[in-house]
């Protein structure tokens, strides 16, 4: 038996079917939506091309923590990743002692150390790089001990710079930008 659909019939179940998946698709896209990292301002960073961009490093615990002494902080940037992107450091790896960082516990105790000698990197972007919106990751080495018993461990975690290279008017070519490392507990594994 052989059914004949009328033309109106099959626009109308089509456009059904397509209004069904729009719908199911953009509830996916929701709840795939990534979340903001823990530690790092979601604003993106604009700089010109041929510009530097000095990033300080702070480094808050939760209450009842603190860095080891040396090393306390690693931090490695791939250098691949930055070539690709028309970036360069001086270095990319860097190892810095705590005394090197500005610490703070962010649990009710809010008392900011101020460092000795800031720690800090430098990322150039090259004059050649195209205008667009980048994303670095930064992986962290950071080595801690419990305050009640003098355990020390270390934890690895990996943080997202968001850049924007542009070159619109007044765009500076040289940027301070501070990145407080604020991990949580459940980050670092205790």
């Amino acid at each position: 038996m052989r059914m004949n659909k009328s033309p109106k019939l099959l626009l109308l179940t089509s456009s059904l079917l397509l209004v069904c998946f729009v719908v199911f698709s953009l509830g996916l896209a929701q709840g795939t939506e990534e979340k903001p990292e823990h530690g790092l301002t979601q604003t993106p960073v604009k700089i010109a091309p041929g510009g530097t961009i000095e990033i300080s490093l702070a480094v808050t615990l939760p209450k009842g923590y603190e860095l080891s002494e040396d090393p306390a902080l690693t931090v490695n940037l791939d250098k691949k990743s930055l070539k690709a992107k028309k970036l360069t450091s001086e270095k990319y790896q860097y190892v810095f002692k705590a005394k090197e960082l500005g610490t703070v516990e962010h649990e009710k105790s809010v008392e900011q150390k101020p460092p000795d000698k800031p720690a800090s990197l430098t990322l150039k972007v090259s004059k050649y790089a195209r205008t667009r919106k980048i994303s670095i990751p930064i992986k962290f080495g950071l080595f801690f001990c419990s305050k009640e018993n003098g355990y020390c461990t270390n934890a690895e975690l990996v943080r997202n710079l968001e850049l924007v290279i542009t070159r619109e008017k007044g765009t500076p070519s040289s940027v301070e930008y501070l990145l407080e490392l604020a991990p949580t507990k459940e980050e670092l594994g205790i």
